[in-house]
């Protein structure tokens, strides 16, 4: 599910069915020319208590740079339910769809995904 917010796009995880730890997934985001992601992520960087936040390496796709920061709510450096990603940039276009997946790397499955535009 995404959620427009004033300062980039909101993705929030639902309920996930299996005790996955950050490290087994990558994020990419892609404009359908070119795409970025995010992967390597570990527990540590996210089991510091409630509301622990990781800033990621920004992409870029086309001329558009992408900033990337994970919030796990309960600090337990697992995908929980309401643990959720930002994706800031400059300006996304009015006139793309953007698509932003998660991918579970064990089985290099699509976890989710969802599509918006600036």
């Amino acid at each position: 599910m995404d959620e427009p917010i004033t300062d980039g796009v909101k993705i929030t995880f639902g309920a996930v069915d299996e005790n996955v730890d950050r490290r087994q997934i990558s994020f990419v985001i892609s404009d359908g020319t070119s795409a970025g992601g995010w992967s390597d992520l570990t527990a540590d960087m996210l089991d510091d208590g409630l509301g622990d936040t990781q800033v990621m390496q920004t992409v870029t796709i086309g001329s558009l740079v992408v900033s990337f920061t994970i919030v796990d709510l309960s600090g337990n450096g697992k995908v929980n339910q309401g643990d959720f990603i930002r994706l800031t940039a400059t300006s996304f276009a009015a006139d793309t769809d953007y698509t932003f997946a998660a991918i579970y790397e064990p089985t290099d499955g699509a976890m989710g995904q969802c599509t918006f535009s600036g």
